[in-house]
């Protein structure tokens, strides 16, 4: 949206009083010309899946996350994303995929569409989506801009502008689809209804506190030898509640990794190179260039104050004439020389403020910079800064506060921005290119200046060579060959003191393995293997890695055996429960109090107040809402029978009740309270059972 938003940049204030029919044609055509039909990769060796029978082409997934990926890069200024980062769009991008399949195959069941003369009336009518109002209002009034709008699909229309054409298309289908959505959504709203009791029931739970007095006797007081589950106990237990150990398919492997690290003649060949190159940075005069075109780490342009470097660098070179050098010497796992490039006179900081042009698709550069210097010219001509900066401005952050950027330090900002802010003079007024686009920046205010320092250091990393990866690959190799079976993988890793990690859990799109770079050839391995198989060497990164598959669970349930722990815990609580409720019936029926009973049981009554039918805490025994839940029905001085709780079993009496008087505005809430969760559970809730039914076959670790 926020490349559009700079389409009023561009518009003029001529009004097209008539949009003739072939562009209505256009705008109506064009959209269901894209939602009607089936998919033409069915069958398709590309399919990356079926959904309800429906072949998915990878190109469709790939591009959805391309757009993903591009909106990153244009909401958050950067050039690249990290793999974590990767990970989450791709995984976004799957749900869209899936959500829009799925819905659009309930929305044929139920006819749901949305017509030609609707989707004209969201684009051009008197009260057009949200879409295209943040899109085509003028910042300056608030209203929207008809004429811009008219004149953009005039001309998308007459097929002028390609560029302009593809920046429409996705946007026209995104209103076509919210459109839709939102007509299911009101089909289910519509349904649901919250009757006078259910809220009746909510202000009374939020309206009663009371104070509970309990007895406790924890599962943990019985022995585990005290209880026997027999094997028909757990099979029963399995088969009654079977659907609580559904899963997805995983694996489990355990690894181990040979990290790769610089030999003793790597290190040499470093120092070595370090020391031959030393005498001719010594003598170069343009230190700038001569780092960049040689060192392992480009040139440093910031300006550096007393005390601000590095102490070695800052004791030997601050004070020091021009041209002056330190080194070589050895720091982290580098070795340098360090330079005295330049001695400048710059302040600690600088108040700003932009206008940021950026060509896009509607935009070429050379467009973006005529643009930038016809607003130039305005500027120096008396016109508003903060005005055009609104109106203009693609960096949408400062644009709202007239392009204001505030007081900022040096390498605060990308280099262009920088070293013009801060060795230009206060009230310059400059075009400035960045990776960004292009800037009108103009310099306000400056902090006084004084001596700082630009240093420039040759680096050489110390770095494994091709003989060593060898070295280490052979290593691995060797391991992997001799240890075939995980006995014998696990084995021969405790001898050599290896650490032999786990990644529990992978499942076939699994893309982060703990710190293994790129470890999908793992997973797909971890997939195609047999359970205690040892894999060949992987290269992952700067490590070789060798696996072994410990573990596999199969799509469906949980075999009987990997729960059977789980299941005994189970049941062994219950046995404890029904012997405790046993002990305790047999006192409750002699004690005419809960202290009376506690002091037969030898135990002290615990209190836990101010409780109400919401809470899950029961202070003083941990999460109990279920005992929480019979005292919130009991009545007071009446004690309960014995209760099986999370952590126990309890014996409790309401000592106090008191339910405040609710306000007459509380129902009314309580309803919207309900309804809102009855809603949002409903979208949800009816999603995920047409995906349920939808028979969805992922096959993305095909391609990915």
């Amino acid at each position: 949206m926020a490349t559009l938003q700079k389409l009023r940049s561009r518009a003029g204030f001529v009004l097209i009083a008539f949009i003739g029919l072939a562009l209505i044609s256009f705008i109506i055509g064009d959209i269901f010309g894209n939602q009607q039909g089936g998919s033409i990769f069915g069958g398709n060796p590309n399919e990356i899946a079926r959904i309800s029978g429906e072949g998915i082409h990878v190109q469709e997934y790939q591009q959805l996350i391309n757009d993903l990926e591009e909106n990153r890069m244009r909401n958050t200024g950067r050039s690249s994303l990290d793999q974590r980062t990767r990970v989450q769009i791709m995984e976004s991008a799957w749900d869209m995929l899936v959500q829009q399949h799925v819905m659009n195959e309930a929305y044929e069941e139920l006819g749901l569409a949305v017509s030609g003369e609707e989707l004209f009336d969201l684009i051009q009518g008197n009260d057009p989506h949200p879409i295209i109002k943040n899109n085509f209002t003028n910042p300056e009034t608030g209203q929207l801009n008809r004429t811009q709008l008219l004149r953009f699909l005039k001309s998308v229309a007459e097929g002028g502008n390609p560029e302009q054409r593809e920046l429409w298309l996705p946007i026209e289908k995104q209103i076509y689809r919210q459109r839709r959505m939102s007509k299911y959504v009101n089909l289910i709203q519509k349904g649901l209804y919250i009757n006078p009791l259910q809220t009746q029931n909510l202000v009374n739970a939020n309206t009663t506190r009371f104070d509970i007095e309990y007895i406790q006797k924890r599962y943990s007081d019985i022995p585990d030898t005290a209880v026997k589950v027999t094997e028909k106990a757990i099979k029963e237990y399995y088969e009654t509640h079977k659907n609580e150990y559904k899963q997805e398919a995983s694996r489990t492997v355990e690894y181990v990794s040979f990290d790769v690290e610089p030999s003793g003649s790597d290190v040499q060949a470093a120092k070595q190179w370090i020391d031959n190159i030393s005498s001719e940075f010594e003598d170069v005069q343009e230190v700038e260039q001569f780092v960049n075109l040689n060192s392992d780490v480009q040139y440093d342009r910031t300006n550096y104050a007393p005390g601000e470097l590095p102490a070695r660098l800052d004791s030997a070179l601050f004070d020091a004439a021009i041209g002056t050098t330190y080194g070589p010497y050895r720091e982290d796992e580098a070795f340098k020389i360090a330079k005295l490039a330049e001695i400048n006179y710059v302040s600690d900081s600088v108040n700003a403020r932009h206008i940021l042009i950026q060509p896009n698709q509607r935009m070429n550069y050379q467009q973006a910079q005529q643009l930038a210097d016809s607003l130039l010219t305005q500027i120096e001509n008396g016109a508003n800064f903060a005005q055009i900066a609104r109106a203009n401005s693609a960096d949408r952050g400062s644009a709202q506060d007239g392009g204001d950027l505030g007081w900022f330090t040096e390498g605060t900002m990308v280099a262009p921005i920088n070293d013009t802010a801060f060795y230009g003079e206060v009230g310059d007024l400059k075009l400035v290119n960045s990776q960004f686009g292009i800037h009108i920046l103009e310099i306000l205010d400056q902090s006084p200046k004084y001596k700082k320092v630009q240093v420039g250091v040759l680096v050489r990393n110390i770095e494994p060579s091709d003989v060593t990866y060898e070295n280490y690959y052979q290593q691995a190799s060797e391991f992997a060959g001799t240890n075939r079976k995980y006995e014998d993988f696990k084995n021969a890793a405790e001898e050599k003191g290896m650490r032999i990690r786990t990644a529990s859990g992978l499942q076939e799109m699994t893309q982060i393995v703990h710190d293994l770079d790129n470890p999908r050839e793992m997973v797909k391995w971890a997939f195609d293997a047999d359970k205690n198989e040892v894999s060949a060497v992987f290269e992952l990164g700067d490590k070789f890695v060798v696996a072994s598959l410990t573990e596999i669970n199969k799509e469906g349930f949980a075999d009987l055996d990997e729960v059977r722990n789980q299941i005994e815990f189970e049941l062994k609580k219950e046995l404890k429960a029904e012997k405790i409720k046993q002990s305790l019936n047999e006192v409750l029926a002699t004690g005419s109090s809960i202290s009376a009973i506690a002091s037969q049981l030898g135990r002290t009554v615990q209190n836990a107040s101010g409780v109400n039918a919401n809470s899950r805490m029961l202070q003083g025994a941990g999460t109990e809402p279920g005992v929480i839940a019979v005292a919130s029905m009991m009545e007071e001085n009446v004690i309960s029978a014995p209760i099986a709780g999370t952590n126990g079993v309890y014996l409790i009496t309401i000592s106090n009740k008191e339910q405040t008087q609710a306000h007459p505005m509380m129902v009314q809430q309580q309803k919207s309270v309900l309804q809102r969760s009855y809603v949002q559970r409903a979208n949800y809730q009816s999603f995920e059972a047409l995906k349920g039914n939808a028979k969805i076959e992922d096959s993305r670790s095909k391609f990915y």
